[in-house]
This record gives structure tokens, sequence and C-alpha cells, in this order.
């Protein structure tokens, strides 16, 4: 029996450029111009395959080291794709959905903020960045036999967030709510404007206090008194912590810098420690003064900074009385599983926009997401296939299940 569906082509209309030079028509890998089945797309089948088997695809491939290896853990499944189908489905629903994301998150951070789980929580914020090498193609130069010119591999960094809430009287991590990890290979900007559209679509406004810990950079901290103006928290409910190991590893390499014997250089190190455990940063500050002579002067003067302008931020004894954590492995763990393992394998060169959309699926992976992620994709296309349609509150974007089991 033959079935027939609507089919609507793309507009035709061919624009002319300044140099009166036809413009292209975006083509897909085909070759024809794309084009939808309204009805397939209604019902969340996008690019050829159902919603529940591109989630699959893009689970497996996202979980593994590679595409061979997701492709033969499909395999064993029964789901044989081809090498470039597979690559196809990934990328094209992760590019939805990283279209999706977005465009969600600007909706949260222009809209008011909403009631969520994180009213009268601790809320931790965690931001770091990962490496990852990028595939650029070069436009000019000689051809090689494949066809193509070569490319370059620059280094990027991909900003990685992660929001997690902690137990009010133990500092514990409250383990009734599922972390939010998420990645982009925009600027520092484009990481905090996404924890802003997060942080409000959860209601962090209502929070009893926002911990904001990161490593030393001046750009996390440029930007984190912003951060609670633009969610709606009051700034007495902000706490910035420094990562503790990260001042302790400034600390020994400020002393690797004399020729110390190893006595000497543990016993400064012991006293610089517990200077900077109970805040007291104007004896660790003296500390380094003291050693700041000779030809290494301005070398070792050059760390004192470090330390001077994070004093209120390395409040560690109070920390610890307060149950506030003083570390950042949080987002460290994260960037090591989101990035590390998948995106920096060696002789791995990512397009951008491909890194983008697995950054995004491997976030959601780790983060205990993924489904919400898939499932949010198919409900934002129609909610009324469902015999029995109830209202679903969508301004929760992808976080779906753990925050909302009403859906």
């Amino acid at each position: 029996m033959r079935l027939s569906a609507q089919y609507l082509k793309p507009n035709r209309r061919r624009e002319r450029t300044a140099k009166r030079v036809r413009a292209k028509r975006p083509r897909n890998r085909t070759g024809r111009c794309p084009g939808i089945f309204p009805l397939l797309a209604a019902l969340g089948i996008w690019f050829g395959v159902t919603p529940a088997l591109a989630g699959e695809v893009c689970r497996q491939v996202s979980d593994s080291d590679s595409v061979r290896t997701g492709r033969a853990a499909l395999e064993r499944r029964g789901i044989r794709l081809g090498h470039e189908r597979t690559l196809r489905i990934v990328n094209e629903t992760a590019g939805r959905a990283v279209s999706q994301r977005n465009t969600w998150l600007r909706s949260m951070r222009t809209g008011e903020p909403i009631a969520g789980t994180l009213a009268g929580k601790r809320v931790v914020v965690a931001v770091d960045g990962g490496r990852l090498r990028e595939r650029v193609p070069k436009r000019r130069g000689p051809r090689r036999k494949s066809g193509h010119r070569g490319y370059d591999a620059p280094w990027r960094e991909p900003k990685q967030l992660v929001i997690y809430v902690i137990d009010n009287r133990t500092g514990n991590v409250d383990a009734t709510f599922a972390p939010v990890y998420d990645s982009t290979l925009g600027d520092c900007d484009a990481v905090f404007e996404m924890l802003v559209g997060y942080l409000k679509a959860l209601g962090a406004h209502q929070a009893s206090r926002l911990i904001v810990v990161g490593d030393g950079a001046p750009w996390i901290w440029d930007r984190a008194d912003r951060l609670a103006k633009d969610v709606g928290l009051a700034n007495s409910k902000l706490r910035q912590v420094v990562d503790w190991y990260h001042a302790v590893e400034t600390l020994h390499e400020i002393a690797g810098i004399p020729r110390w014997t190893g006595t000497r250089r543990d016993s400064w190190i012991r006293r610089a420690k517990n200077a900077l455990h109970a805040g007291d940063i104007d004896r660790v500050a003296a500390l380094i003064d003291d050693i700041a002579v000779g030809r290494n002067a301005k070398k070792i003067s050059s760390h004192r900074d470090y330390f001077v302008r994070n004093t209120k931020r390395m409040q560690y004894a109070s920390f610890k009385h307060q149950h506030i954590p003083c570390g950042s492995g949080a987002v460290e763990s994260t960037v090591r599983r989101v990035v590390n393992q998948r995106l920096k394998a060696p002789g791995t060169f990512w397009l951008e926009r491909n890194a983008e959309g697995m950054l995004l699926l491997r976030s959601y992976l780790k983060a205990g997401r993924f489904d919400d992620l898939i499932d949010w994709s198919l409900l934002s296309a129609a909610s009324w296939w469902a015999p029995d349609p109830q209202p679903r509150d969508l301004t929760r974007g992808p976080l779906l299940h753990a925050d909302c089991p009403d859906l």
C-alpha cells in the first residue's frame, strides 16, 4: 500500500550579491535542496529516522570513544547503519538540539524568572575550560590527490558549566537533584549567558545561597557579580570561592623557584598553607615578600597578586565552618568526562558545528539527562499525538524528568 504526504520545498528565489553573482542555495549531502514533510516533522521524525532511533544512535556514538565503537554497540542490538548515515544522524540531531537549546536559553534570559526546584536551596555553580582541536579547512593553496586543500588544526577551549545542589546543613551533594552540565565553544560571555538561562529556568532567584567556585582565572570573577544580578538574586546571597587545590598548587610553584633543599622548601609550604587555610592572606603575602630577593625577586612577586586580589575568595576556614565547598572538583571531573575522554583524543579534529553538538550530547549524557533532551525535542514538535494529552510546561526546556516528575 502506498501512502502520500505533503512535502514542503524551500523558497527557490535566489538573492543576488553585491557583485551580481547568484547566491548558492543550501544543499544537503545528496545534492538536493532540503525540504520537510510537515506530518513527519510534527511527529518528531527528522532526517529520515524516528526520535527513538535518533536518540539511541546519538547515545551510543556520544558515549563511545569513536563512531566505530558506537556503531559496533549498535550492531550488537541489531541496528546496522553505515558510517556516513550514522554520522549524519548524530550531527543533524545534535545540531537541531543545539539550535533548540539556544533558542530556549535566550527566551529564559530575556524573560522573568520562574519558580523552580532551586527555591530555598544552596546552589553551587562552577565553570572551567577544556581543550580540543578544531578542523579549519584551508580556502587557498594546492589541492591534494583527495581533492581538498588540507586544513589547519588550532586548539579551541570549550567552556564547561556545572550546576548542582548541596545540603543546607551538611554541605554534602544533594542526590535528589540531577546536576546540570552543558558546554559551548563560545567565549566567556557565552557560557555565563547560558548560566543565567539555566538558573532563571530553575528558579535560582529564590535560592538561599549561590556559590560560584572556580580557579583563579580573572574571566570567571569578572562576571560573578553580574551573574547574581542577572538571575535576580541579592548580592548578599552570593559567595565566591577560589579552588583550594589551585591555590596550594600556586604555593608549590612559588616554592620551586628558589633552589632550596627539600626540608626548607617543605617548611615554607607548610607555613604558607596554614596561613592560607586560616584566611590570613596578609601573612601569605608577607611570606612571599620574604623570599622575593635576588635574581628571582620579580618572578616570585608576580604570584603575589593572585592571593591579594582573591582575599575574600580564600577564607577557607570560614567556608568550611559554613559547609561551603572549597574545591572545583565537580567541574574538573566533568571536563575530563565530557571533553577529554571523547573530543580530545589524539588525531581527532572537529568542525565547530559538530563539536558543539557533541558537547551538548555528552554533557546531558553524563548528567543523566540524555532522555530529557530527546523527549524535549519531541514534545516541542507536537504534544497532541498522545491519546490523552496533558498540558506540559515547555518553559523547563530539556530539564524535564528529574525536576518535573509529573511530565
